[in-house]
């Protein structure tokens, strides 16, 4: 969530990709709208709004924490192919975790 809002931070819309039903994605575009920036909840490319994203200067894209990462390239693929964009990738955390073998 805290990359969500630092995201917000930068864009005017943000494409959240995900299911209605996941808690989760659901969570991450109301965020979005708390943020006072516009949110989209897809599944996937398809459904992406075109029209309305059209309309923006700058869109990000989050996913839900079980949105495959293929999800996430095919909707920057498609924004690619319809849009003269260019894609920065924000890094908001780094993220290292270890697990120890056991001793046998």
């Amino acid at each position: 969530q805290r990359a969500v809002r630092q995201l917000c931070e930068m864009v005017e819309a943000v494409v959240v990709i995900g299911s209605a039903h996941s808690s989760n994605s659901t969570r991450l575009k109301q965020l979005v709208e708390i943020c006072g920036r516009h949110g989209y909840l897809v599944n996937c490319a398809a459904e992406l709004p075109l029209a309305e994203l059209a309309g923006f200067e700058t869109v990000g894209i989050s996913a839900g924490a079980s949105a495959p990462e293929y999800l996430v390239a095919e909707t920057v693929e498609l924004l690619r192919r319809e849009f003269q964009v260019e894609v920065a990738t924000v890094v908001t955390a780094a993220e290292r975790v270890e697990f120890p073998l056991p001793d046998f």
